[in-house]
Order: C-alpha cells, then sequence, then structure tokens
C-alpha cells in the first residue's frame, strides 16, 4: 500500500472462506509470501490450511517458485491440530491471551531453511530477530497455558461441549426475526463463535442491554474493542444489511453453562420489545 510490495487481497465468499483454488488463481510470477488466518476472530470461518498449503508446495516444485507460506493460527491453536508439517505451512503465529494465557506473550513457528530478516539491531535475544529483554514470565505462562490446553484429543473434546452450546445459540437466532448469522456453520466454523446481525437497532444499545444484562459480547474484533464502525470483515460477506443494525460476536468457552446459553437467548428475544 506504500509501494513497498505488491500485495494481492483475496475477497472471501458470503460466508467468510478462501478456497484453495482462490489462492492458486492468486498467485503470480513475483509472488514470494502468501499469508491466510487458519480461523476468523470475528465470524469464525475456518478456512483449509491443509490444502493451501499442499498447493503451494505443487506449485513450488513445478513452477520452481519459493512460496513461503504463513498462517494466523492464534484462534485456531485452542481447538485445531496445528500440527505445522501437515499443514505444510513455512511460518505460524500463535498468541497466549487465546488459550488463558497471559497478554502480551505469542510465538512464531519458522521451518527451518525459511529465511528471515530481522526488523530491529540490537542485541542477540531470540536469534538475533528482536533484540531486548524477554518477557521471561510471559513465557512461562504461555508454556503452562499449553500444558492446560492439553493434546489434540482433549482439544477436541472440550470442542465439542462448546459446539453444543454454540449450535443451541445460533439456532435460536436463525430462528428469532430480524436476526442472521455471519459466517458459516457446521465444521467450518470454529466451534466458540457466534456472530450475528441484528436489523433495526442501535448496536451501542444493544450492547449497552447484554452487558447491564450481564453478558460480556463484543461487535466485533478485539483489537478495534470500543469502534462503531461497521466491521471490514462483515462488510466483505457483501450481504445487505439495515442501517441501523447491530453486529454482535459471542465468544464461547469451557466454563459457559447451558444455562448461561438459555438466559442469553432469552435476553436476546426481548431486545426488540
Amino acid at each position: 500500500e506504500q509501494g513497498v510490495i505488491d500485495a494481492t487481497y483475496l475477497k472471501p465468499d458470503r460466508h467468510g472462506l478462501i478456497s484453495a483454488d482462490d489462492v492458486v488463481k492468486s498467485i503470480k510470477d513475483n509472488t514470494v509470501l502468501v499469508s491466510v488466518i487458519f480461523v476468523s476472530n470475528e465470524i469464525g470461518s475456518v478456512l483449509p490450511i491443509r490444502e493451501i498449503g499442499k498447493a503451494i508446495a505443487e506449485l513450488n516444485t513445478k513452477q520452481h517458485y519459493q512460496i513461503v507460506f504463513h498462517t494466523d493460527a492464534v484462534q485456531a491453536f485452542k481447538h485445531y491440530n496445528c500440527h505445522v508439517a501437515k499443514l505444510g505451512v513455512d511460518l505460524m503465529t500463535f498468541s497466549a491471551h487465546k488459550i488463558n494465557g497471559p497478554k502480551g506473550i505469542g510465538a512464531l513457528y519458522v521451518k527451518s531453511g525459511t529465511k528471515l530478516e530481522n526488523l530491529i539491531e540490537g542485541g542477540s535475544q531470540e536469534y538475533g530477530m528482536r533484540p531486548g529483554t524477554q518477557n521471561t514470565t510471559g513465557i512461562i505462562g504461555f508454556a503452562e497455558a499449553v500444558k492446560l490446553l492439553g493434546d489434540f484429543e482433549a482439544k477436541q473434546q472440550s470442542g465439542e461441549k462448546i459446539r453444543e452450546l454454540s449450535n443451541k445459540l445460533i439456532k435460536a437466532v436463525e430462528k428469532t426475526k430480524g436476526f442472521e448469522i455471519n459466517g458459516p456453520t457446521g465444521e467450518w466454523r470454529a466451534p466458540d463463535n457466534v456472530n450475528f446481525t441484528i436489523n433495526d437497532m442501535d448496536q451501542e444499545m444493544v450492547i449497552a442491554k447484554l452487558d447491564l444484562a450481564g453478558f460480556a459480547v463484543s461487535t466485533g474484533s478485539a483489537c478495534v474493542s470500543g469502534s462503531t464502525e461497521p466491521s471490514h470483515v462483515i462488510l466483505s460477506l457483501d450481504k445487505k444489511y439495515k442501517d441501523p443494525s447491530a453486529t454482535v460476536r459471542v465468544t464461547l468457552g469451557k466454563q459457559n453453562t447451558e444455562d448461561e446459553i438459555d438466559e442469553l437467548i432469552k435476553e436476546l428475544g426481548g431486545l426488540k420489545q
């Protein structure tokens, strides 16, 4: 955007999904990096990272490209298998706060042989890539959060329980007049995400009412919390919403109960009364 690189942005379908074919068709002779989010932090779309990784590997072999494949797995790590070799990624990013760890600490997986250049000059910490005092307490907290998360089987079991709650909420939202689910359903949606739009209602008022009722929900990405502007993710879905309309994101965890979901459904049903 500043003339440093030639970037190509892919437009998702109406469910927020991008296919491996979409990625392949966008690749040019001068493409050096493909970066795709594993799970959307706003609408929960799960992208086919393994298929994309396989397609890029085939291009690198047949066309003699040297494309590096990166995925943002921040939202995926708590529920999905992030086996880097099976996914075919060269770079993968994680964050502790999405798995009940401390804020301010993350990790970058770098496949052996992947060439990176540091942006900051200085000390030798982190192989000279990011000089400065390391966040030791954050690293310890991150490691403990990973241990508590458990193996892939444990993550699957936790995800199944959470999906039962989110499916109940999604079905209730779909049956409510003036409400519309954003993003995919079924296996292509993360188990902990429910995102929906309420037509003919002010967004700030909806969030305030739910907050007073004891429900911590958001309007979109936590990265832009407090913003009243329409989410670029929601706008990219090409849906026609009325003005005003309120978009709400509900993120569930293993600590949530069915009784809480029932109370939220009841509260949502009374918003327009």
